[in-house]
């Protein structure tokens, strides 16, 4: 898994989890050697998983990466076009720019865990200020929160008191 819950920065109710599924990047080119386009990577997922489970779940392209809804839960399949290299760093699709976006997700999960071994409580102020955001209904990535909160703590708190981390990232 990947995303928020990897990283123990998602709140509650968990609504939905991320699922990186690497793929060697070399089985998605052209003829020409070209990476096919992200649209094209996300719409070859969304057929598959339609031919396997669109009889009985509700599956959807999204901007990043094929939604699965189930009952009361959601499974975002995100294609990770993967090199072999031995930080995992991938490119994942993004269909709104029709960009990749070159990511690390193992980098990612230990840099948070390793940020909260400093005794300042990033991940629990992450946490809040998703909850902050959902209560104001405030439109703004859940992924480019947590960098602005990691960016707020590191330049501007010492404090390992919850409500003073909170207070600083809202004033960054």
């Amino acid at each position: 898994y990947s995303g928020s819950y990897a990283k123990a920065t998602h709140i509650a109710p968990l609504k939905d989890i991320d699922l990186a599924l690497y793929y060697d990047v070399d089985d998605w080119r052209t003829t020409t050697g070209e990476i096919y386009t992200p649209g094209r990577v996300i719409g070859q997922l969304f057929r598959r998983m339609h031919q396997l489970h669109g009889h009985r779940l509700t599956i959807r392209r999204q901007n990043r990466s094929v939604g699965i809804s189930f009952k009361d839960f959601d499974i975002d399949l995100v294609p990770a076009l993967w090199d072999g290299n031995d930080q995992y760093a991938a490119i994942i699709p993004d269909r709104e720019t029709k960009n990749w976006v070159a990511t690390s997700i193992p980098l990612h999960i230990a840099f948070l865990k390793n940020r909260d071994k400093t005794y300042r409580p990033y991940a629990k102020t992450i946490r809040l200020i998703k909850a902050w955001k959902r209560c104001h209904a405030v439109d703004f990535p859940g992924f480019a929160l947590e960098l602005l909160a990691i960016k707020a703590l590191d330049e501007n708190s010492t404090s390992n008191n919850l409500g003073i981390c909170f207070y600083r990232v809202l004033n960054y």
